[in-house]
């Protein structure tokens, strides 16, 4: 009687089965989900690792191959201009435009690193030099006649390189100089056409002063543009002191050769000077802020001021002085844009 009253409440419940049942534990099932979990940390590791570090790696190895590319593509523009000024000289023709390249940007790591951008930037008003003295003539009846010379020069082209891995560097092509630029220094990397040859007791100085005309503009960019350069006017002027080559007083310097050159890379300039002059054993004296050089017998001087560098030679040991200027006018991308 109670079984049926139990089994009529069962009937009544629905049929029901109150004791609930214990479910199946499903092993694979687990087993897959932490192999998932387990693949994706493994696959985020792998990840980080790879954009923590070799990406950084990557990009550094990128922009310093494009800095060694930009030293090789502004010594070429350097060699160029060079060409060019000395085959006016031989006889050549001024009308000749040669086109350099220049890798604007590094590349970048693709999905993980964009390109470095760089800048190109013309310069016409940087970079300003003058070389001046005075110069007297005497004719067959010893009339004397004074010439006061004086040669200025301007223009730099500027490759600045931002680079967000390697070093930052900035490239200068600046009165006949090739001058890199760090924030940890200057150096001239190609030096200009200034010379300073010894003949027994007195010196013959040589100085080339390059003037850049164009647009004053900036360049963007990661890809490759280029510079055409065309020489417009160059000439080589000698100027005799022939009292100290044959005795004969038909002409002289008057006053002492100063050359002076403001520029923002006058550090790099004063380097280039002092080592110059220490190497071919120059009597100088030197007041800069790097070093305060003094010689018992010295025929030039050198200070450097702020940006103004100003070298003087004294005019009693000089033979000569030749003072070669060109021109040239800078045209930017396929057609000057």
């Amino acid at each position: 009687m109670r079984l049926f009253k139990g089994y009529a409440l069962k009937r009544a419940l629905g049929g029901t089965n109150l004791v609930k049942r214990r479910r199946a534990w499903d092993s694979e099932g687990v087993a897959s989900t932490v192999g998932t979990i387990m693949a994706l940390m493994i696959f985020m590791t792998l990840l980080s690792v790879f954009t923590n570090q070799y990406v950084p790696v990557w990009m550094e190895d990128n922009e310093a191959k494009h800095m060694s590319n930009v030293e090789a593509q502004f010594g070429n523009l350097k060699w160029a201009m060079d060409n060019q000024i000395l085959a006016a000289h031989n006889g050549g023709s001024l009308d000749i435009m040669i086109y350099s390249p220049v890798t604007l940007g590094s590349e970048g790591v693709p999905m993980f690193a964009s390109p470095t951008i760089g800048f190109l930037n013309i310069l016409p008003n940087e970079g300003a030099s003058n070389i001046s003295f005075n110069y007297t003539v005497y004719s067959a009846n010893y009339t004397a006649t004074l010439y006061a010379v004086s040669g200025n020069s301007s223009g730099a082209i500027e490759m600045v390189a931002p680079n967000r891995y390697y070093v930052q560097q900035t490239y200068i092509y600046q009165n006949d100089a090739l001058i890199l630029e760090q924030p940890d220094g200057q150096i001239v990397k190609s030096m200009p056409q200034f010379r300073i040859r010894q003949e027994g007791t007195f010196y013959r100085l040589s100085v080339a002063q390059v003037s850049l005309i164009g647009v004053n503009k900036s360049y963007a960019g990661a890809g490759t543009t280029g510079i055409h350069t065309a020489l417009r006017y160059t000439a080589s002027d000698y100027y005799e002191n022939a009292a100290n080559i044959s005795g004969y007083d038909a002409s002289d310097f008057t006053s002492n050769i100063t050359y002076k050159i403001y520029s923002q890379q006058a550090v790099a300039w004063e380097h280039f000077f002092t080592n110059y002059l220490n190497r071919t054993s120059v009597p100088y004296n030197a007041s800069t802020p790097t070093q305060n050089h003094s010689a018992s017998f010295a025929v030039c001087n050198l200070t450097c001021l702020d940006k103004n560098i100003t070298f003087t030679f004294d005019y009693r040991y000089l033979t000569s002085v030749t003072v070669t200027q060109a021109q040239f006018e800078l045209i930017v991308g396929e057609e000057g844009g």
